[in-house]
């Protein structure tokens, strides 16, 4: 799986690798992650559950994050 990822993104060819590639996203979404927590306390005044905001929130982000990777072939963060 590693080599077809690899293959895919040409990870190699720009000098990283997938343990390198995972680390740095990880570390992307958790340093975005308190977004979720700030945008849900504010839509809360507008009457949205919270565990709502919070859940739909990573989805959204998570979407965005796999699509905008897949289709652009870059690293990017979108959260």
């Amino acid at each position: 799986a590693a080599s077809m990822l690899d293959h895919y993104f040409a990870l190699t060819l720009r000098g990283s690798d997938f343990s390198t590639e995972f680390r740095a996203g990880t570390t992307a979404f958790l340093a975005a992650a308190n977004n979720f927590i700030v945008n849900a306390q504010i839509m809360e005044h507008a009457g949205v559950k919270i565990v709502d905001s919070v859940v739909s929130g990573a989805f959204c982000a998570a979407v965005a994050c796999v699509f905008s990777g897949l289709l652009s072939n870059l690293p990017l963060g979108l959260v």
